[in-house]
């Protein structure tokens, strides 16, 4: 793949462990690369694969979905047309009795957990919608199915402007 010359972009859908690395790769061989979210683990593992997409010439995209679920274009167009009042707070929530999804989302070193699989989206679409004056944020993790990475949380973001969004 990355020695062909007629492939120019590369989506990366991986455990997240292993972002860092093909993308490095891809940038390396030419290509550049949309990557689903979490990007990476750290913010050190991050500013590289940046940097090598700097130093390469090519673009870097992290991809959300979820901005284009039906609800949330809705939701967004209302706002964005004034058909509602002023946003003071929002809550998402992703909930089941099934637990965290299977296989590598229920390991740490992945890079697993219900925040990093469920969780980033819907920050990304709250933020997304209502702007990214962050003032402070407070989170809890639960791990009450015994595995080793968060099987739920929910995280109070609080805006400058006075919004207060949640995600459980």
């Amino acid at each position: 793949l990355l020695a062909d010359p007629e492939i120019d972009i590369v989506v990366i859908a991986t455990p997240n462990d292993v972002h860092e690395e093909i993308a490095c790769d891809a940038f390396n061989a030419g290509k550049h690369v949309i990557c689903e979210k979490p990007v990476t683990l750290s913010c050190e593992s991050l500013d590289r694969m940046i940097a090598c997409a700097e130093a390469n010439g090519r673009t870097f995209s992290v991809h959300q979905n979820r901005r284009f679920d039906d609800y949330y274009v809705t939701v967004k167009n209302l706002v964005k047309e004034g058909k509602i009042g002023d946003i003071i707070s929002i809550e998402s929530r992703v909930q089941s009795d099934h637990g965290i999804p299977g296989d590598w989302r229920k390991l740490e070193a992945k890079g697993g957990g219900m925040l990093s699989d469920w969780g980033v989206h819907m920050i990304d679409q709250q933020l997304w919608l209502c702007g990214y004056d962050v003032d402070r944020v407070y989170a809890h993790f639960d791990k009450l199915t015994g595995v080793e990475v968060d099987d739920g949380c929910y995280v109070d973001i609080y805006l400058k402007s006075g919004i207060v969004l949640r995600v459980e």
